[in-house]
């Protein structure tokens, strides 16, 4: 939220909150899916290179990016 404009913040938690409670609600079922017809422990892989995949996008996107805080603390 830090990153956000103050103006943005609302929107921003409330996309966060929507594409997160969809993921919830659909995980089970395509997870269920592919441990009947592929292989039991494709769901844990699969969702470990998801995280992997997620993560390295975000320190990619936001490693440049510095919060407000921050940026007037480094300059006293």
């Amino acid at each position: 939220m830090a990153v956000v404009a103050p103006s943005e913040q609302t929107f921003a938690s409330g996309v966060t909150n929507l594409t997160r409670n969809v993921a919830w609600a659909t995980a089970p079922s395509i997870a269920g899916l592919t441990m009947q017809h592929l292989a039991l422990s494709l769901p844990l892989f699969l969702g470990g290179g998801l995280k992997l995949f997620y993560d390295t996008l975000l320190y990619f996107t936001f490693r440049s990016v510095r919060p407000p805080e921050e940026a007037t603390h480094q300059q006293m």
